[in-house]
């Protein structure tokens, strides 16, 4: 832990930069860690959540993402990352295409993304196509 952390672990943006910083280096076990006691110390901040859901995806924990996300979304119902991830997370692992959709609208209601939108409008047509 860092000497910043020691002086001032009850601020919860230094263990969320933290464990970013570490997941981000892949450091996946002090990511880990480090989400843990976010979590623990700060239940009812966001970014814990959507950053344990991040975990998990990369352990292949499917189901555990998900409740990750749900959980931060439970939170804040308009955080964009988590909206993000859940959407990647139902499209691209859990191939819940109709999930998928709700959650990239959800996130495209938030934010412009060009690239996102077009991928949707894609796969809202291959949905369409079969359908019919």
């Amino acid at each position: 832990m860092s000497g910043l952390l020691r002086e001032h672990n009850n601020v919860a943006e230094l263990w969320i930069n933290l464990a970013l910083s570490q997941y981000q280096q892949k450091h996946w076990e002090k990511a880990a860690k480090t989400t843990e006691t976010l979590q623990a110390k700060f239940p009812s901040v966001v970014q814990g959540h959507n950053l344990a859901g991040l975990l998990a995806v990369e352990k292949g924990e499917f189901a555990k993402a998900q409740e990750h996300y749900t959980k931060a979304l439970q939170i804040d119902p308009n955080y964009v990352n988590a909206l993000y991830n859940m959407a990647l997370l139902q499209d691209v692992y859990l191939q819940n295409i109709p999930s998928a959709l709700k959650y990239y609208s959800l996130y495209l209601g938030q934010v412009e993304d060009e690239e996102t939108k077009a991928w949707m409008e894609n796969l809202s047509q291959t949905v369409e196509s079969q359908g019919n």
